[in-house]
């Protein structure tokens, strides 16, 4: 309940953000407390995790979390994201690209280097982001919209506005269009 009613979290909507083939790498670019990062390594620990995070504190408490669960292919790494795309362990390896944190202007250009071909950036993005102007810059770095979407709290209630974000939307972006497939995340997590 704290995930969905805090950072608008839904188990329904998690699931199709994961890599469709049901393999890959999935990097989240400035997890901060894991979301959504590790909520994405409890739906699917066989995946290869890493949370991504430039401060050492969030990254301290997430080596806690991933130890604790256990996850076994998850790993919190404290790096700037200009750093992991030259990461030769990182960049052009990862299937799935996610952000919560950041706009959509300054996510791409750093999640596009991590992203093998046909990867995919997810980016959770407020509603006041018009189709239009994610599509040009999308366009803008090479990547299509593939879907663009808003969401809401399990209960219906739309997310409210805190420090200017209201209504998230998730921006799908990648080479080439894939069709979302749903996931159910594990009560234990």
């Amino acid at each position: 309940p704290f995930l969905t009613r805090v950072h608008g979290m839904q188990p329904g909507e998690i699931g199709t953000m994961l890599p469709f083939g049901g393999e890959g790498d999935v990097l989240d670019l400035g997890t901060g407390a894991g979301f959504p990062g590790a909520v994405l390594g409890c739906a699917r620990p066989d995946l290869t995790m890493t949370l991504l995070d430039a401060r050492q504190r969030p990254v301290s408490f997430l080596s806690e979390v991933i130890r604790s669960l256990p996850l076994p292919h998850a790993r919190a790494v404290a790096m700037k994201g200009e750093e992991a795309a030259e990461d030769p362990t990182l960049a052009g390896r990862q299937s799935v690209v996610t952000c919560r944190a950041l706009r959509i202007d300054v996510f791409l250009p750093l999640a596009k280097p991590l992203l093998h071909p046909g990867g995919i950036a997810v980016s959770m993005q407020t509603p006041k982001l018009e189709p239009a102007m994610a599509e040009a810059i999308a366009r803008e770095h090479g990547l299509n919209i593939v879907e663009l979407r808003d969401y809401r709290l399990p209960d219906g209630e739309p997310r409210r506005p805190e420090a200017g974000h209201s209504n998230p939307a998730w921006v799908r972006l990648g080479s080439a269009a894939t069709r979302p497939t749903s996931q159910q995340i594990p009560t234990s997590c």
